[in-house]
C-alpha cells in the first residue's frame, strides 16, 4: 500500500503542477452547452429533469427561475436539495437561498450543486444574497459530500457562500471543488465554510480558490482524519480578510501568494506550498507573498512570538515532508497571521535545513531553495555568500517577465575544504541587508567501490579480475563480463555493465547478511547491454539454507535498462525467502533490442515480485516469469506497460500475475498468463486513466482451462469485492469470477465484444437517493476504438456518464438519482466502435418505490436549557410507528449557538438560543425544541489591591444585585471597578446574554466593609527648621499605614509611632490585605515646636576705639522652635548699632567716648510670636598707641587708588584703612595700639602685597613696593623677560619662592599658560590690565 499511495501522490503533484499553471501557460476550458439541468426544489423531494430547451420556466414554488438564452437558473427562496448541470451554467442569487443535503445519501456521496461538465458561474442580486449548502446531522459511515462542485472551474461574484457540514459517524470530502478548473472570488463575494467531524482527505476547498473580492473568508475544518487542509491553494489579491483554521491540519496545502492589497490573513494549521522544491516555490505564480506583508507567530493565546519565519523544504517524518512555514528552530508555524505593514524591514530567517553536509569532490550538490526565508524590505532581492568551497555557486533567479524566481546554493565543489561557515546576505532594493550563517561539511573526495566477486575495489582506477573473466574501465564506468562465473557484482555508483557470452552470478546459499544481491547498484542507473553473440546474464541460487531471507536478482537504484541480452534469475532453497527478481527502487525497468527475461523463482514466502514496480516491455524477446510459493502478496510485475513484440509469460498460480497498471499496445506479441490479473484496487487507482489501463483493440482475451484448451466466453475488467482482503479492478468472466489463466493475444479481425457483469446490475434504488454504478468501460474489447456507450431503458433521473480524453480519463459507469417508483426493469447497454459496430449487453435494476410514508413526528421535549459544557439528546417519535423511511433530519436554527448531530445530541458552541428541529425525510415533517445555551457561570475574584473584580470577559456584560444594589455593567477592561455601595454586603453576579433565558447561573460574592478610621492617634510637632523632621504620629500600630495628606504615596506602620516628619497633614488608615480592603483614614496635623531662645540669650560687644568697626555677630543660630521665617530688629540701643532682619550685628563705634550700655533685639516668627536678647556694648574710648607709616611704590595709572589696610590679628575687618594716589604715595595710621597686625596693599591691575608686621611702643616705618600682574622678574615692565623668568621655574632653572608671583591667569599654578597669558598681552591680543 505504501508503494501505491506514493505513486498516487507523483501523479497528483504532475497533475497540480500543469493544473496551477497561470492561465496564459494553458489555454482556457472552452464553453461547452448546457444539455441536462436536474434540479431538487425541496428536501426529500424527487428530481425534476428541466427542459433546457424552454425560452422560459418559472417554479415559484420551488424558488427558482430557467432562462434559456443566458443558460442562467435564478434561485431566489430557494430551499431543496440538489442541483446538477451538464454544461456551462450561470446562477444568479437572489436573497436567501438554502441547499440542504440528505442525511444518509445514496452511494454514501452527496453533492449540493454539481456541475458534471462545464463552468459554474454563481453571482449575487440585490440585497444580501446569499447561498447556504448545509447537513449538520449525516448519519451514514463516513460519506464523501461536496457543497459546490464546478467540475471546469467556479466562479463566485457578489454573493455570500456558506457551506456547513457535520455527521455522526465522519464525513469526508471538500466545501467547494474545481477538479479541471480554477475557483475564483470576485466583486463583495465572500466565504464561510465550516466542516466538522471531517476524516481523511476533507478540505474546504480541495484545489484551492483564487480571490479578488473585497468580502471575508473563513473556513474552518475541524476532525480526526489525515490529509485534512483549508484550501489547496490560495491567491489573495482582494481586499479581504482570511481566515482560515484547519488544527492539526494544513491551512494551506500547495500555491500560496499573497498580493499588496490582500487582507490579513489568520490561520491555524500548517502552510505548506509544496511538497519538492519544483513544484511551486519556484515560481511566482505558484509562490510570493508580497513585500509589505508580516509573517507573525502566535502563540495559544494569540499573543505574538517573537521570531522570524520562512519557507523551506523539510522532511519531518517518513511521510511528512514538504515546503513548510517554520520558525528558526525548524518546527512548523501552526498558528499565525500574515498582515499588512507600512514599514515592513527586510528579514532573513534563518534553517538548519540550508546547512551543508559532507561533499565529494566531483559529486554536484544542490542546496536547498532559500528565498522563501526572505520577506519584508523592497524586492527584488539580490542574495550573495561568503565561505563558499570552490566549485560552489549561488545560483539565483529572479527575472520580472519571467515565472521563476530562487536562489540556491549548488555546484561541483573541485577542491577539499575543511568545513566551516558560509554567510548568506540579502541585500535588497534599497540596498538594505541581512544576513544568516550556516554551516559547511568537510569537502573531500571519499573512494566509491565496486565489489566483483568478493574483490573490492575503487571505481575511479581501471581494473581485470585475476581470471580474465571481467574488466573495468573507470572513465566509461563500464564493467564487462566475458564468461564471468563468480558472486554478486555491487557498485556504489551508477554502472554500465557490458555482457558478452555466457555469464553467471551465483549468489551464497547462506548469506551472513539477511538481505543479499546478485547485481546493485547504490545510486544512479544500472544498465546491463548485450555485445556479439547470444550474450546471457544469469543471477543464480537453487539451494538457500537462511530462514527470514530477502533474495535480490538485479536492482538498480535508478532506471534499469537491459538491451540486447539474455537474463536469466533463478531462485529456489529449502529456507522460504522474499524475493524480488529484478527492478528499480526509483525509476523504471525497461527491456529493449531482442532482450529475453526468464524468471523463476520457487519456495517464496509471500511479498516477492518477478519484476518489482512492473515493466517496460520494449523488445522483441520474450519474458518468461514464473513465481512458485506459498504466502500472500505474490506477483509476476508490478504493473505492465508492453510495446515490444516478444511474447510475455506470466506465471503465478497462488497469486497475481499482474498487480498494477496495463497497457498493451498493438505490436506487442502474445501475453500469457496464470494468476489474476489486477489493474487497481480503486476505479480511480489507474482504471479510469488511459496512460494507466489500455488494451489495443486488435487484442482478444481468452481464458484458458487446466489443459491449455480456449474456454469460450467473454472477458473484461471491472471492479469486484470478493472478500475483505480482495478487492479490486480485476480480470474476470460473465460469471464474475476472476480469470486466473488465460492468454491476450493478437486478432487481425478482432471482433467488437461487451463482456456482461453483474457488478453492473443496479440494487437497492430508493426514489432522490443517489446512486454511483461501476466503471464498465474494461468490459468492452476487440473492434475498433475509440468507443461509444448508449444506455436504453434508464429509469428517470439515472444518466449514462462517459469520459474518452487521449491520454488522460477514460471510463463509463451508470449515476444519478431515481425521481419516480418503476418496478424491476432491465438496460440494456450498447457500445459502438469507430466502425459503427456495436455489442450490447443487458443489465437489471431493482424496483424502485416510495416507501410508507410517515404522518408526523413528536420530540420528547419543547424547550431546553444548557450549559455551554453540556449536552443533551432530543428524542423523535415518528408516526406512524411502521412507517419505512424512518430517518430524521436534525438541524438547527442557529449554528454558531447549537449544532446537533444525526442522533438528536445537541453539542452547544456559544450561549443565545437556537431552535433544533427534526425533520422527517419522508414527508417533510418537523417538531422544534426551544434550547438556551447558558453563559458561563461567572468566576470573579476581588482584587482587594485596585478594588476592582478580575476574572471577568472583556466585552461582555454582567448584572451584580442584592441588598438593595442593582448594577448592569459591560466590561472594558481586564478588571472592574468594585462600587462603594457593593461594600459590606453579599451579591450576586450573573453573565448576562441578549437572551434572558441564556443568563448564566448566580455567582455569589461576599464583599467585606471597608474597615473603619483608626482613633486614639496623636501628634508631636516638628520644629521649625526646613530640614528639621523630627515630628512624630503616636497611637498607630503594625497593620496600618500612612502618607502625606494628598500625595496617596502610602508606608507602612512598622510600631507604636511614626517618627522622622515634617509639618504637615497626614493620613492614618488600615491597610488592606489578602482578604479585606484599605480602611476610611484619620486625619492629624503636625505643627511647629514654640518659638524659644536656645542658651545664653545676652550677647557682649567688647569696648574700643573710637572709629573702628565691631566684630559681626550672628544670633540667629540662638533661636528654636515656631514658623520659619524669623525677623529681627532693634527694639532699643545706642544709635549706631545695627540689627538685620536675618539677625546680624553690625556696626561702627562713633568719634566721641561712650560710657559701656545695653541694647535690646527683638526677634518675631512668621505666627508674630517674639522673643528678646540683650546685648552689653562696651565702652568707646580713643585710642593710645603709636604711628605705623611708610611709602607705598607701584606702577600703571598715577591716578589708580591705592588701599592701604591695617588689620588686628585674628580679626577679618580692618581696623585701620588709608586710600592714597601716586606711583610713589605716602600712608600714615596714628595711635595705634600694641599688638600683631596684618598690612595690606591692594591697586588695580597690581598683585596684592600682604605681609605680618609687629607694633610695639615704637613708631613702625613699613616701605612696599607693589608690581603689575605679569612683570614675574619685577623690572617695572611686562615683555619676553617675564616669559622668560616663567620658563626658568617650569624647568626648574630658577624655582619660585612665592608662586603666586608667576601665576599670572590665576588658575593656582605656573605653567606655559601663563606665559600663552603674557604673550597674549603682549601681543595686544588680550591685555592684562
Amino acid at each position: 500500500m505504501k508503494k501505491r499511495k506514493k505513486l498516487f501522490t507523483c501523479l497528483l503533484s504532475l497533475i497540480l503542477i500543469f493544473t496551477m499553471m497561470p492561465l496564459t501557460a494553458i489555454p482556457a476550458n472552452a464553453a461547452v452547452n448546457l444539455t441536462a439541468l436536474y434540479i431538487i426544489d425541496s428536501q426529500g423531494g424527487t428530481s425534476e429533469a428541466v427542459d433546457v430547451n424552454q425560452e422560459t420556466i418559472v417554479d415559484r414554488d420551488g424558488g427558482w427561475r430557467w432562462e434559456k438564452a443566458s443558460s442562467t437558473l435564478t434561485l431566489e427562496g430557494f430551499d431543496g436539495e440538489y442541483i446538477e448541470a451538464n454544461g456551462d451554467l450561470n446562477i444568479v442569487v437572489k436573497g436567501s437561498n438554502t441547499i440542504t443535503l440528505p442525511a444518509n445519501p445514496a452511494e454514501n456521496e452527496a453533492y449540493g450543486i454539481k456541475g458534471t461538465s462545464g463552468k459554474l458561474n454563481i453571482t449575487g442580486a440585490g440585497e444580501s444574497p446569499s447561498l447556504t449548502v448545509t447537513q449538520t446531522a449525516f448519519t451514514s459511515d463516513n460519506p464523501y459530500v461536496s457543497g459546490i462542485d464546478g467540475r471546469n472551474g467556479l466562479v463566485v461574484s457578489d454573493c455570500k457562500i456558506t457551506i456547513n457540514f457535520d455527521g455522526t459517524n465522519g464525513l469526508h470530502g471538500s466545501g467547494i471543488e474545481s477538479s479541471n478548473g480554477d475557483f475564483n472570488l470576485s466583486g463583495s463575494a465572500s466565504l464561510d465554510i465550516q466542516i466538522n467531524n471531517g476524516r481523511d482527505y476533507t478540505s474546504g476547498s480541495s484545489r484551492g480558490l483564487e480571490t479578488s473580492s473585497s468580502g471575508n473568508i473563513k473556513i474552518k475544518i475541524l476532525g480526526t482524519g489525515e490529509h485534512m487542509s483549508g484550501v489547496g491553494c490560495l491567491k489573495a489579491n482582494g481586499t479581504g480578510n482570511i481566515d482560515i483554521m484547519v488544527p492539526g491540519g494544513e491551512a494551506v496545502d500547495g500555491p500560496l501568494v499573497i498580493g499588496e492589497t490582500a487582507g490579513d490573513f489568520n490561520f491555524e494549521g500548517a502552510l505548506c506550498v509544496g511538497y519538492n522544491e519544483s513544484s511551486y516555490l519556484r515560481w511566482t505564480y505558484g509562490f510570493n507573498i508580497a513585500k509589505n506583508k508580516k509573517i507573525i507567530k502566535v502563540d495559544a493565546s494569540g499573543n505574538e512570538v517573537s521570531g522570524k519565519y520562512g519557507f523551506i523544504h523539510k522532511t519531518f517524518a517518513q511521510y511528512d515532508e514538504g515546503i513548510y512555514l517554520q520558525d528558526e528552530s525548524g518546527s512548523k508555524v501552526e498558528k499565525g497571521r500574515i498582515v499588512t505593514v507600512s514599514n515592513n524591514p527586510l528579514t532573513f530567517a534563518d534553517s538548519d535545513e540550508l546547512n551543508i553536509p559532507d561533499l565529494e569532490i566531483g559529486r554536484d550538490y544542490y542546496g536547498r531553495y532559500f528565498h522563501g526565508l526572505v520577506s519584508g524590505g523592497k524586492a527584488p532581492y539580490r542574495f550573495s555568500a561568503e565561505g563558499l568551497p570552490e566549485g560552489l555557486s549561488i545560483e539565483q533567479l529572479d527575472v520580472r517577465y519571467s515565472y521563476d524566481r530562487y536562489a540556491r546554493i549548488k555546484g561541483t565543489p573541485t577542491e577539499a575544504h575543511p568545513g566551516g561557515t558560509i554567510t548568506l546576505t540579502v541585500t535588497d532594493a534599497n540596498n538594505s541587508t541581512d544576513s544568516i550563517e550556516i554551516t559547511l561539511g568537510k569537502v573531500e573526495k571519499p573512494p566509491k567501490y565496486i565489489s566483483v566477486d568478493g574483490e573490492k575495489f575503487i571505481d575511479s582506477e581501471d581494473k581485470s579480475g585475476a581470471t580474465g573473466k571481467w574488466n573495468y574501465e573507470a572513465t566509461s564506468k563500464t564493467l564487462t563480463l566475458n564468461g564471468y562465473s563468480g558472486g554478486p557484482i555491487l557498485s556504489d555508483e551508477e554502472l554500465n555493465l557490458i555482457v558478452k557470452g555466457s555469464n553467471t552470478v551465483t549468489l551464497p546459499a547462506n548469506p551472513t547478511d539477511t538481505s543479499v544481491y546478485g547485481i546493485k547498484t547504490d545510486n544512479g542507473k544500472l544498465n546491463i547491454t548485450g555485445v556479439g553473440t547470444s550474450p546471457s546474464l544469469s543471477v543464480v541460487q537453487t539451494d538457500f539454507s537462511k530462514s527470514n531471507l530477502t533474495v535480490n536478482g538485479i536492482i538498480g537504484i535508478g532506471d534499469l535498462t537491459i538491451t540486447n541480452c539474455a537474463v536469466k534469475i533463478q531462485f529456489n532453497g529449502t529456507e522460504s525467502f522474499v524475493s524480488d527478481g529484478i527492478g528499480s527502487y526509483e525509476g523504471a525497468t525497461f527491456t529493449k533490442g531482442n532482450t529475453s527475461l526468464d524468471i523463476n523463482i520457487k519456495n517464496a514466502k509471500g511479498n516477492t515480485s518477478g519484476i518489482r514496480r512492473g515493466i517496460h516491455a520494449e523488445s522483441t524477446g520474450r519474458v518468461n516469469i514464473e513465481i512458485q510459493g506459498t504466502g500472500t502478496e505474490l506477483e509476476g510485475m508490478g504493473g505492465l506497460y508492453a510495446k515490444g513484440t516478444g511474447t510475455i509469460n506470466i506465471k503465478v498460480p497462488d497469486g497475481r500475475a499482474i498487480n498494477g497498471p496495463l497497457v498493451i499496445e498493438k505490436a506487442v506479441g502474445t501475453l500469457t498468463f496464470e494468476g489474476s490479473i489486477y489493474v487497481g484496487y480503486f476505479e480511480t487507482s489507474y482504471f479510469d486513466k488511459e496512460y494507466s489501463f489500455n488494451i489495443a483493440d486488435n487484442k482478444r482475451i481468452i481464458q484458458l482451462d487446466s489443459s491449455n484448451n480456449e474456454v469460450a466466453g467473454k472477458y473484461g475488467f471491472v471492479h469486484k469485492t470478493y472478500s475483505n482482503t480482495d478487492e479490486g479492478v480485476c480480470l474476470q468472466d460473465e460469471s464474475g469470477n476472476q480469470v486466473k489463466k488465460g492468454k491476450i493475444e493478437t486478432h487481425t479481425d478482432n471482433p467488437l465484444i461487451f463482456a456482461d457483469s453483474d457488478e453492473l446490475n443496479l440494487k437497492n434504488l430508493k426514489v432522490q437517493e443517489f446512486y454511483n454504478g461501476r466503471m464498465f468501460h474494461g468490459l468492452v474489447s476487440g473492434g475498433k476504438a475509440p468507443y461509444t456507450f448508449s444506455a436504453d431503458g434508464l429509469p428517470e433521473g439515472l444518466i449514462l456518464e462517459q469520459e474518452s480524453r487521449i491520454g488522460s480519463e477514460k471510463y463509463a459507469k451508470i449515476k444519478g438519482r431515481p425521481t419516480a417508483e418503476q418496478p424491476a426493469g432491465t438496460i440494456t447497454l450498447t457500445v459502438t466502435d469507430a466502425n459503427n459496430k456495436t455489442a450490447s449487453i443487458q443489465v437489471h435494476h431493482d424496483a424502485i418505490s416510495v416507501p410508507k410514508g410517515v404522518t408526523g413526528i413528536t420530540l420528547d421535549k419543547t424547550e431546553l436549557k444548557l450549559a455551554q459544557n453540556g449536552t443533551a439528546t432530543l428524542t423523535a417519535k415518528v408516526s406512524p410507528d411502521d412507517a419505512t423511511i424512518k430517518t430524521v433530519l436534525w438541524s438547527s436554527s442557529n449554528t454558531d449557538v447549537a449544532r446537533v448531530d444525526g442522533n438528536g445530541k445537541i453539542n452547544p458552541i456559544a450561549p443565545g438560543k437556537a431552535v433544533i428541529t427534526a425533520t422527517t425525510k419522508q414527508g417533510n415533517f418537523s417538531e422544534s425544541c426551544t434550547v438556551y445555551i447558558k453563559e458561563d457561570k461567572p468566576n470573579a475574584t476581588i482584587n482587594y489591591q485596585y478594588e476592582t473584580l478580575e476574572g471577568l470577559e472583556i466585552n461582555e456584560e454582567y448584572q451584580i444585585s442584592g441588598d438593595g444594589v442593582n448594577d448592569t455593567f459591560k466590561v472594558t477592561d481586564i478588571s472592574y471597578p468594585i462600587k462603594d455601595t457593593w461594600l459590606g454586603k453579599t451579591l450576586t453576579l450573573t453573565k448576562t446574554n441578549a437572551e434572558p433565558e441564556s443568563n448564566s447561573d448566580e455567582q455569589v460574592l461576599n464583599i467585606p466593609a471597608r474597615p473603619t478610621a483608626p482613633t486614639g492617634i496623636g501628634t508631636v510637632d516638628a520644629s521649625a527648621y526646613c530640614d528639621a523632621y523630627d515630628g512624630k504620629i503616636t497611637g498607630v500600630a503594625v497593620g496600618m499605614q500612612y502618607c502625606v495628606r494628598g500625595t496617596q504615596n502610602w508606608f507602612p506602620v512598622e510600631g507604636s509611632e511614626v517618627t522622622g516628619l515634617g509639618r504637615g497633614e497626614y493620613e492614618i488608615r488600615v491597610a488592606r490585605t489578602e482578604s479585606s480592603f484599605r480602611g476610611h483614614p484619620t486625619f492629624v496635623k503636625i505643627g511647629y515646636k514654640p518659638l524659644t531662645l536656645a542658651g545664653d540669650t545676652v550677647y557682649k560687644i567688647p569696648e574700643g576705639i573710637v572709629d573702628t568697626k565691631i566684630e559681626k555677630i550672628d544670633i540667629s543660630k540662638a533661636v528654636k522652635g515656631g514658623r520659619t521665617p524669623y525677623v529681627f530688629s532693634k527694639k532699643s540701643g545706642p544709635d549706631w548699632l545695627q540689627v538685620d532682619w536675618q539677625g546680624k550685628i553690625t556696626g561702627t563705634r562713633p568719634s566721641t567716648e561712650t560710657a559701656a550700655t545695653t541694647a535690646v533685639i527683638k526677634v518675631t516668627d512668621k505666627d508674630n510670636t517674639v522673643q528678646t536678647f540683650t546685648v552689653t556694648v562696651g565702652a568707646v574710648t580713643k585710642p593710645k598707641g603709636v604711628e605705623v607709616s611708610g611709602t607705598i611704590t607701584s606702577y600703571g595709572s598715577k591716578t589708580d587708588t591705592i588701599t592701604v589696610q591695617l588689620i588686628e590679628a585674628g580679626l577679618t575687618e580692618p581696623a585701620y584703612e588709608a586710600i592714597v594716589t601716586g606711583n610713589s604715595a605716602a600712608y600714615s595710621f596714628e595711635t595705634v595700639p600694641t599688638g600683631e597686625y596684618t598690612l595690606k596693599v591692594m591697586k588695580k591691575g597690581h598683585a596684592p602685597w600682604t605681609e605680618e608686621i609687629a607694633v610695639d611702643g615704637s613708631a613702625v616705618t613699613k616701605d612696599v613696593t607693589i608690581y603689575l600682574i605679569g612683570d614675574v622678574n619685577r623690572d617695572g615692565k611686562i615683555d619676553a623677560n617675564d616669559m622668560q623668568r616663567i620658563y626658568a621655574h617650569i624647568s626648574g632653572e630658577n624655582v619660585f619662592s612665592d608662586l603666586a608671583q608667576g601665576d599670572v591667569n590665576g588658575d593656582g599654578k605656573v605653567d606655559a599658560n601663563d606665559m600663552q597669558r603674557i604673550y597674549a598681552h603682549i601681543s595686544g591680543e588680550n591685555l592684562l590690565h
